[in-house]
């Protein structure tokens, strides 16, 4: 029997290839002679960027770059069949660099992410995959397109700080000083989430509050994006606001798209693409897939589901483990088989979150499931 592993990461506690790992242990637990794959996978959240390099056997490059409060830190990138960079916006710019009790995405930027970009032009590489989830920002990605190059210049032409604070100001960007070792370069940035630019399913409405948003900034920010996408739309002649996956990572990906022409795409898609997952389920006979926190918004594109529809082409049977468990009612109606949480019931989250105690929960769960499936 050949059971392939493919988990995503339990956020804040292990890693994909960690949960993945705690599955097998569990599968061989009870069935020594099964074949197990574990294949770690990401749907362009924070993660995606060491799933995809550790599959490729690729490598880790480290920079000297700003925190979203702009802070020096120390962020990565991999590199892939020698020809391409992969970066998470999460690894410069993400919420958890950052004391959220003190976070406001009013000033906090993108830059960092931007001199990422930079590091990895300045090596020559002309192939970048961004993975856009995890970001602690608001400011459409100008923090990342002033690193580059742009500047964005107020009524007066007057250059304003680039942070979301001054979306509002902005009437107009010039892209006369913008770097030429963009010449020739392709952006294909990984989303999770499917938000609009602004709003009632916008990058303001829906993720700001986690960012430390409260309702007057959201005020301020949801005026700033409405501006800054007339302004986009004046100059280059595209709407980010119909634009699919336009608001994720707080407008980062919709500014791309519309300034650097990258292309947007499902996350997990794309990440199932790029790891030919087609190709290694065909032969397995089962298919388990996770992640930290499953509700409803799974269903919506995130990498459990990716999983098992991509599995479900060839007929295969899908079940999930996850750490926690939301809305049963609407997920039993889905495509997984069976979705399994690992959590007990008078056992405080933060204990369950505690990695040895998930890594253990996660092998009886595992353990006990195949047993009684297979024994």
């Amino acid at each position: 029997m050949k059971i392939i592993i493919a988990t995503d990461k339990f956020k804040g506690c292990l890693t994909s290839q960690e949960v993945g790992a705690s599955i097998a242990a569990g599968i061989h637990a009870v069935s020594s002679d099964c074949e197990t794959l574990v294949i770690p996978i990401a749907d362009g959240g924070d993660g995606t960027m060491r799933a995809l390099t550790e599959f490729n056997k690729g490598r880790i490059e480290k920079v000297q770059v700003c925190n979203p409060t702009n802070e020096p830190i120390t962020a990565e990138y991999g590199i892939i069949h020698q020809d391409t960079a992969v970066i998470d916006v999460a690894s410069a710019s993400g919420l958890h660099l950052i004391d959220k009790t003190k976070a406001n995405p009013l000033y906090a930027t993108s830059k960092g992410t931007g001199e990422l970009i930079l590091d990895i032009l300045k090596n020559g590489y002309k192939r970048i995959i961004m993975g856009v989830g995890g970001s602690a920002t608001n400011d459409a990605g100008i923090g990342i397109l002033s690193v580059l190059g742009f500047k964005f210049l107020d009524k007066n032409d007057h250059e304003i700080t680039p942070s979301a604070e001054h979306l509002i100001d902005i009437a107009s960007i010039d892209s006369s000083h913008v770097t030429t070792l963009l010449n020739g370069v392709h952006f294909t940035i990984l989303c999770d989430v499917d938000a609009s630019f602004f709003g009632e399913n916008g990058a303001t409405q829906i993720f700001s509050p986690q960012k430390g948003a409260t309702e007057e900034i959201k005020v301020q920010l949801e005026s700033g994006m409405q501006n800054f996408a007339q302004v986009i739309l004046r100059q280059t002649g595209k709407n980010v606001q119909k634009m699919k996956y336009a608001g994720a990572a707080g407008g980062i990906a919709g500014s791309l798209c519309a300034l650097l022409q990258a292309e947007l795409t499902n996350g997990i898609t794309q990440y199932l693409e790029q790891i030919k997952f087609d190709d290694i389920i065909k032969d397995a006979d089962l298919i388990i897939t996770g992640e930290g926190k499953m509700d409803k918004q799974t269903l919506l594109g995130k990498a459990p589901y990716g999983v098992c529809l991509a599995s479900k082409k060839y007929g295969k049977e899908t079940i999930a483990i996850v750490g926690t468990l939301e809305d049963e009612q609407e997920l039993k109606h889905s495509e997984f088989a069976e979705i399994l949480s690992i959590k007990a019931e008078n056992i405080p989250l933060s204990e369950s979150m505690q990695p040895e105690n998930a890594k253990r929960n996660i092998f009886e769960t595992t353990k006990k499931w195949i047993a009684s499936r297979y024994q």
